[in-house]
C-alpha cells in the first residue's frame, strides 16, 4: 500500500519537474524568437514596470496552460 502511494508521489514529482523544465525552455525559446534581451532589460530603468508585468503574466499563462494539460491528461 505504501509502495503505491510513494510511486504516485514520485510520479507527480517527476511530472512537476518536467513541467518546470518545459516551461523554462518554452519561455527561453519565446525570448529568443521575440528578440527580448533579458540582460539589456535588467540594466535599463526605462519601462521596467511594463516589461515586468508582461513577464509575470506570460509566466502565469504558461503555468496555467501546463496545469490544464497535466490535469486532463490523467
Amino acid at each position: 500500500m505504501i509502495d503505491v502511494a510513494l510511486s504516485g508521489i514520485a510520479n507527480r514529482g517527476l511530472i512537476a519537474l518536467l513541467g518546470f523544465l518545459f516551461i523554462w525552455a518554452a519561455l527561453r525559446l519565446l525570448d529568443r524568437v521575440s528578440g527580448f534581451d533579458f540582460k539589456k532589460w535588467i540594466n535599463n530603468d526605462e519601462n521596467r514596470d511594463q516589461v515586468g508585468a508582461y513577464l509575470r503574466w506570460r509566466l502565469a499563462a504558461f503555468c496555467f496552460v501546463f496545469g490544464l494539460i497535466v490535469t486532463f491528461s490523467a
